[in-house]
């Protein structure tokens, strides 16, 4: 499997994810720092939608869901652990570029939509002949629902409860059921719950790091001063370091906001009144706030709070240092409702998935492989889970990104479109205000 792994999610695949970031950059001329102002607004002031419809707050919750996890915690702990502080700013990289290969996603699921195929299936079937690569796209999608949205997180929610005293065998009976009736309910009840949920476990997490920082604020030049070091340094670069740094972090990066995977581009699909550029709007800001913001976050709490730079668990061990046992308490609670939030999710996702390889015949037996995928999740090695994880992100990465990269001109089309727009529409209020003066 490892080698598997390897070849799936070697350096190469990872490359090929970033390379397709940066050049949507590029070629944008970084839309996603010039429209920073309007993804933002969009994205926190969103546009009503029509009543009985999936809102696009609802969507970006949705999301956020799938993306805010075990990656916020648990990955970046194990970024850290494993490719030093350095990795951390790999992340951030990561994280830049993979704001336009979100908004890529999300633009042209839009563009591309039929009414059939959901989310990143609608472009990459019209590559080609239309059928090698969204079938293992689909496979890819499923499997990698059912170990990294079901399996790993699951693990988390397992790991969580057993802090605060649950036995493992309890925690995967409850974490089954979930993730069965969730997947059942399909994107309206999974949208109805991750738009309470989202926003809360967001701000019970910010929260409480802003005040775990607040305390350690005299540790936080030492740590970004680390993360700068553990990138750039000599030792770094002559010892090998840079390079575990590096894959380790965009490896990580993609695993907690899915840039380049086109899953949560399925999330924004049921959006009344939508449209490319909006719906790549919150693209970027999901994104943003999973990996610029939250991750950055975990990343200072660890460097600046916790007393060993070993494991899976090292914010875990910076809030117990800082908080005693009610920090233990707080970051399990937090563990726990990220993690379920990414298991809601992440059974859309899959049995959207499941429908589209199977022609939607099969969709109906997805709810009892989520239910199965929790339960072992619950009581197996995280390990294994997340070497599962890497080959079956690596069948969804390949022929999306490959997608991406064919699309480039049409997503550079639709960013000048909206620009031009918006210039039209500028100069227009212009016309309007001169003669509203006469």
């Amino acid at each position: 499997m490892n080698l598997l792994s390897e070849v799936l999610w070697g350096y190469h695949v990872l490359f090929l994810i970033t390379a397709v970031g940066v050049k949507l950059s590029f070629s944008t001329s970084f839309f996603q720092i010039r429209h920073f102002f309007k993804w933002l607004k969009y994205s926190l002031f969103p546009c009503k939608e029509e009543k009985g419809k999936v809102s696009s707050f609802a969507a970006l919750s949705t999301a956020l869901a799938g993306s805010i996890g075990t990656g916020n915690i648990v990955g970046v702990s194990a970024a850290i652990s494993i490719g030093g502080a350095g990795a951390v700013f790999w992340m951030w990289v990561a994280a830049f570029f993979g704001m336009m290969t979100v908004f890529a996603e999300c633009a042209l699921s839009v563009h591309f939509d039929d009414g059939e195929s959901k989310g990143a299936f609608s472009y990459i079937k019209r590559i080609g002949k239309g059928k090698i690569l969204p079938f293992v796209y689909g496979i890819g999608c499923t499997l990698s629902a059912l170990t990294m949205g079901n399996m790993a997180q699951a693990n988390s929610v397992s790991e969580g409860m057993h802090q605060l005293g649950v036995k493992p065998v309890f925690t995967a009976v409850i974490i089954s059921f979930i993730a069965f009736f969730s997947s059942k309910g399909g994107i309206k009840l999974v949208s109805k719950i991750t738009e309470k949920l989202v926003p809360l476990m967001t701000l019970l997490f910010l929260v409480s790091s802003m005040v775990l920082l607040f305390i350690k604020r005299e540790n936080i030049p030492d740590a970004l001063n680390e993360i700068i070091n553990g990138a750039f340094s000599k030792e770094a670069v002559m010892g090998g370091g840079f390079y575990i740094a590096l894959k380790t972090g965009i490896s990580r990066s993609v695993f907690t906001n899915e840039a380049g995977l086109g899953s949560s581009a399925a999330a924004f699909c049921e959006v009344e009144n939508k449209n490319p550029v909006k719906m790549g709007y919150l693209g970027i800001f999901q994104v943003f706030l999973d990996t610029s913001v939250m991750c950055m976050v975990t990343a200072f709490c660890i460097l600046s709070g916790a007393c060993e730079r070993s494991g899976e668990l090292l914010l875990l061990s910076a809030f117990k240092n800082v908080f005693g046992d009610f920090g233990k308490v707080l970051i399990s609670l937090c563990m726990v409702l990220f993690a379920l939030a990414t298991v809601i999710a992440s059974g859309y996702y899959g049995r959207v998935g499941l429908s589209f390889i199977s022609k939607n015949k099969l969709s109906s037996i997805y709810p009892l492989l989520s239910f199965t995928a929790a339960f072992i999740g619950s009581i197996w090695n995280i390990d294994k889970i997340f070497i599962l994880s890497d080959i079956f992100n690596g069948l969804m990465a390949i022929p999306n990104t490959l997608s991406l990269a064919f699309f480039l001109p049409l997503v550079k089309e639709i960013c000048s479109k909206e620009e031009k727009l918006g210039k039209n529409t500028r100069q227009n209020r212009k016309i309007r205000d001169i003669f509203l003066k006469i």
